[in-house]
């Protein structure tokens, strides 16, 4: 992260007037402050958002990841596994048949309720009320 953000230290009644670094309105000018900016973004970050400023990198869908340094890695297995950990696997038991009948009935009524409401399979039809305003009139009448 110290890679990606870069921060610049503000001299208190010296505030920066232009470029990337330049100070606005929400700086404390009459004290010392820091401007952080963001390499990949290209934006200046606020000292509330620092870590999370929506980014464009990150480890999240539809951000640039960062590359992975190897030198970092350890891939050595550091637990034994016993042999017969493989062998134990439980047999389908009559909870697990329970299971997954109830699933399968709560997949059955949230089918039923989508197809109630895109009106299907239903015997109810909707209540459609007139939209037309009643004529009024003149309310007053000339002297």
């Amino acid at each position: 992260m110290d890679n990606i953000i870069e921060t610049r230290w503000v001299t208190a009644n010296q505030p920066i007037k232009r470029g990337k670094w330049k100070c606005n309105d929400y700086c404390d000018v009459e004290n010392h402050h820091v401007h952080s900016w963001c390499t990949i973004c290209l934006r200046r970050i606020n000292h509330e958002e620092r870590l999370n400023h929506n980014c464009r990198f990150g480890i999240g869908r539809g951000q640039i990841h960062p590359d992975m340094d190897p030198n970092h890695l350890y891939n050595d297995v550091f637990w034994e596994e016993s042999f017969w950990a493989h062998d134990n696997v439980p047999t389908e038991t009559d909870e697990y048949k329970q299971h997954q009948e109830h699933l399968q009935q709560i997949t059955n009524i949230n089918k039923r309720h989508i197809s109630e409401l895109n009106g299907e399979g239903t015997s109810r039809t909707p209540i459609i009320e007139n939209q037309e305003k009643p004529h009024i009139g003149k309310r007053f009448k000339r002297y």
